[in-house]
């Protein structure tokens, strides 16, 4: 999605059958971007818990590969090699890994 976020949108919409003007493509996929959505997350943490999303991180980076920090290495290839298939077994979903 990180590559081509407009082509995502545009995908989704034809699956859906919904026809979107270039314009419409555009402003759907700007309210995606991570920093738009974050800055959403954040207002209703703010809103709802009362408290600052600062002091309380609900979203991390945003960021591809950001699991390197959280797992070895043996962990991210056993979850890959025995979780994930299972996950998207049937899905028709291509993941490409870095």
């Amino acid at each position: 999605m990180k590559k081509d976020l407009k082509g995502k949108v545009r995908m989704i919409a034809d699956f859906l059958g919904k026809k979107l003007s270039d314009e419409s493509t555009s402003e759907i996929a700007e309210e995606c971007t991570f920093q738009s959505m974050k800055k959403s997350i954040q207002k209703a943490i703010l809103t709802v818990f009362k408290t600052d999303s600062v002091q309380n991180p609900f979203v991390r980076q945003g960021k591809t590969s950001g699991w390197k920090e959280y797992f070895t290495v043996a962990q991210n290839e056993n979850f890959d090699q025995t979780v994930y298939p299972g996950w998207i077994r049937d899905s028709g979903l291509k993941v490409e890994f870095k």
